[in-house]
């Protein structure tokens, strides 16, 4: 091999090694590295999954995308109805289903649907929201919190949703924390087709925003 391709080859490497962490950086900003001072276990966990085919192929709104591609958030956000047992009247008088006490996040969707939630995109409109569910929605950026935020949160039976980077540096997505141990706080993944809790390492432990319902 010439000494012309050699240095060359050299010159990429160490370019590609430089820009890794440069990378990395930018992937995380915005974002803070979180930890559980205390263990806290819910009493129930809800489970449910985007891409349940009860509502997978369902769309948000008039967008085009869908509960099994982007429906993470109003998966989340029907768990933590059910699991901080908040009630909303209205689903039932427009569902017609008097004697449904669990809002799947099928029921949600349509719900949003109807309520003008979505905006064209598909992305839910927070005071919108707010008004369809008659509750207030706690929206904070990372950079707002303070280490012991989500502890103080569990500890008032309160489950946040968080969004975070799949395996840390992909996509957003939104998990709901259902609780922490040894260190490190529990999730419900509308993803996690095993439906059982997993720990916030899977995604680097790190959150870039957070919501919560608050009544």
């Amino acid at each position: 091999m010439k000494k012309k391709t050699i240095a060359i080859i050299v010159v990429c490497v160490a370019c590609i090694l430089l820009a890794i962490p440069v990378g990395y950086k930018i992937l995380i900003r915005g974002s803070i590295q979180v930890e559980s001072k205390t263990d806290y276990t819910a009493d129930e966990i809800v489970y449910f999954l985007q891409k349940d085919p009860q509502w997978g192929n369902d769309n948000l709104g008039g967008s085009s995308y869908t509960m099994a591609s982007s429906g993470c958030l109003t998966t989340c956000i029907a768990v933590e109805l059910q699991m901080q047992d908040i009630a909303v009247p209205d689903i039932q008088k427009t569902t017609n289903s008097d004697n449904e006490k669990t809002i799947t996040p099928g029921i949600l969707n349509g719900y949003f649907s109807e309520q003008a939630v979505y905006d064209a995109e598909g992305n839910i409109q927070w005071d919108a929201l707010e008004q369809a569910l008659d509750i207030e929605v706690v929206r904070r950026q990372a950079s707002e919190l303070d280490s012991d935020e989500l502890d103080a949160l569990l500890s008032e039976g309160i489950y946040p949703i968080v969004l975070v980077r799949l395996n840390g540096w992909g996509h957003f997505h939104f998990v709901l924390i259902t609780g922490s141990r040894d260190g490190e706080f529990l999730c419900m993944d509308p993803l996690n087709a095993k439906q059982d809790e997993v720990t916030l390492s899977r995604y680097g432990n790190r959150i870039y925003a957070l919501r919560h319902l608050s009544e």
